[in-house]
């Protein structure tokens, strides 16, 4: 793996884009570019969250950003070859490649969800490795939570009622990385989704949606804080106390304060 020069990776990429509006040429460019900068020796060390059991060309990250950069560029100057070739680069084994379809979908301008719901519904099938559903479900419905957020809820909820409990620990994983995203502005219809999973939250999920409410607390205390409150205040149901005590790592100190009285007291 050669060292990085942001020059050097800058034309690179450059030279990608112009194959953007071929998808099998362009992606046949993106596989050269990614076998250039692999890292074939590196292996996972301690790390949280989940692993890719697919391969990987375990990138250094200024190459996904510069093309994340210039990707969002092109397909705002001409978005019409964005989705097939988003559709080409998901027939793809690695990770990484389907990571930039990941992007693609959510940098794609939207008058009409259909096209969007539709690949999430195509893409989001029993055998995807579980490391690339909370990527589907924060950047690949970046324009759908920004363009039509009632809409976002809905596939969520129904993604989120799903019978598969495993499905919804990972789509709670999912909704937690959306919140890194700085253009996130759903909080409310956020409190709203899971308000009824943490409610009556379940051991097969409990650390998923503990994790969840943890990335609620560092990005919005007070009303993370204020949320769990109202429910503490009527409730004295020991797998809630948990699940919040659980989150309380989460909370910047004073709020930490405010709810463990709360989370400890016995009626």
């Amino acid at each position: 793996m050669p060292a990085v020069n942001p020059t050097r990776l800058r034309f690179q990429v450059e030279a990608l884009m112009a194959d953007y509006p071929e998808p099998v040429t362009f992606h046949l460019a993106l596989n050269n570019l990614f076998e250039l900068y692999a890292n074939r020796a590196l292996r996972f060390g301690d790390s949280t969250g989940l692993r890719p059991m697919i391969p990987m060309y375990h990138l250094p990250a200024p190459v996904i950003r510069q093309l994340e950069v210039d990707l969002e560029r092109v397909v705002k100057t001409k978005p019409e070859p964005a989705l097939p070739l988003a559709d080409e680069l998901w027939h793809d084994s690695y990770y990484e490649t389907k990571l930039v379809a990941i992007t693609l979908l959510g940098l794609y301008p939207l008058t009409d969800p259909q096209p969007i719901l539709d690949r999430l519904n195509q893409w989001l099938t029993p055998d995807l490795d579980l490391s690339l559903f909370p990527k589907l479900f924060s950047n690949g419905t970046r324009q759908l939570q920004k363009d039509f957020p009632a809409v976002w809820e809905d596939f969520l909820m129904t993604f989120l009622e799903s019978d598969d409990l495993e499905k919804v620990g990972v789509g709670f994983l999912g909704l937690a990385e959306g919140l890194r995203d700085p253009q996130f502005q759903n909080l409310p219809a956020l409190f709203r989704l899971i308000s009824p999973f943490v409610h009556a939250p379940q051991t097969e999920t409990s650390r998923e949606l503990a994790h969840l409410l943890r990335a609620l607390a560092e990005v919005s205390p007070t009303e993370t804080s204020y949320f769990l409150k109202q429910i503490l205040t009527v409730t004295d149901s020991t797998e809630i106390k948990r699940l919040v005590n659980d989150s309380l790592s989460g909370f910047p100190q004073e709020f930490r304060a405010e709810l463990l009285p709360l989370v400890s007291r016995n009626r």
